[in-house]
């Protein structure tokens, strides 16, 4: 395996070609297999990577924890309410010191118009890498976790049209970046894309509007759901907002009652072709977002997906970490 991508931080898709996300998921999908047959996965011995989720919106941080401790390193919780900001010790500090004591910073922030700034910010005062678990504008990992899912479970049937449309949240809504990124690595990998959601919860237009550049044609923006499944080979169902601050999102999620037909039925399911498989990652908000019995059919990959986020937490560690241990450079398990 090469040595390009260590030493990287992993803040958005868009800071790796399309060779080297390639090489995130092949990687991946040998770590699991070599997982599933019980071989100890030695490969970052002494490595410490610290864990920072100011809003507390990780579960997410949990695959990163197991990621590490089967990789034979260590993940370390940096709580906001155990360390000394309060004592006038500022987040610059408190980075400057995490970067001379450990070997990277795992990052997640969805507070609107703020967090992935907060985490872009500390990836450009930090020499180690800093990884983006999850943020409002960009979710590298679970994007990355579905398109993984979408690999193993399609093998070398080719899946030519992928939708990705809205559905009414759950108890809040999802952060818009999970559709941003699941559409721009679906693209990336050679996918049409169908995107359909309501007016005025459209995920974010700057960012789509690069896309569509970067691969022209491949990308759909539409407003029916119905016309988006029809005939695809992937359907992804995700309940999302984008807003610009807390309370905007709010009522943003009161907004979303009005669109109660959008959640995803068996009846608009069976539009698609009869073998498409269906995605969205979890948690689903079952009986709101989508029909629970979906859930349930042998075609879900739900599970499945956020199972592989710990495959791809462990590549993506694997592959950027190790650097850091400049006196590790004879570790070849990964060279």
């Amino acid at each position: 395996m090469s040595a390009f991508i260590k030493g990287m931080d992993m803040v958005s898709l868009g800071e790796f070609d399309d060779e080297q996300l390639g090489e995130i998921l092949s990687f991946a999908h040998e770590l699991k297999a070599r997982s599933a047959s019980g071989e100890e996965l030695d490969l970052l011995s002494g490595v410490q990577l610290f864990l920072h989720d100011p809003d507390h919106v990780m579960p997410a941080w949990d695959p990163f924890r197991l990621a590490m401790a089967q990789l034979g390193g260590q993940a370390l919780v940096v709580d906001p309410e155990r360390i000394h900001l309060a004592w006038d010790e500022t987040y610059l500090d408190l980075f400057r010191q995490l970067d001379l004591t450990g070997h990277g910073l795992a990052m997640a922030s969805i507070r609107p118009g703020e967090g992935h700034d907060f985490i872009e910010d500390a990836a450009a005062l930090l020499e180690r890498p800093v990884l983006n678990m999850l943020s409002e504008r960009a979710a590298p990992f679970q994007s990355l976790a579905s398109l993984m899912t979408v690999e193993e479970r399609a093998g070398a049937r080719f899946l030519g049209e992928a939708a990705v449309c809205w559905a009414p949240p759950g108890m809040s809504p999802k952060p818009a970046s999970l559709p941003l990124s699941l559409v721009e690595a679906l693209l990336r990998r050679g996918m049409g894309v169908r995107l359909a959601c309501p007016p005025d919860f459209h995920p974010g237009l700057e960012h789509l509007e690069f896309l569509d550049a970067r691969v022209p044609g491949a990308l759909q923006q539409i407003d029916d759901p119905d016309a988006a499944v029809e005939g695809a080979d992937l359907v992804f169902s995700l309940g999302w907002a984008a807003a610009s601050s807390l309370d905007e999102l709010e009522e943003m999620g009161e907004r979303a009652q009005v669109h109660e037909s959008w959640r995803l039925t068996r009846e608009r399911f069976s539009l698609a072709n009869p073998e498409a498989l269906l995605g969205g990652g979890m948690p689903q908000s079952r009986g709101r977002e989508i029909e629970e019995a979906l859930l349930e059919d042998a075609r879900a990959m739900h599970l499945d997906e956020s199972a592989n986020l710990l495959h791809v937490a462990k590549s993506v560690c694997a592959l950027t970490l190790d650097l850091c241990l400049e006196h590790r450079t004879e570790n070849e398990s990964i060279q």
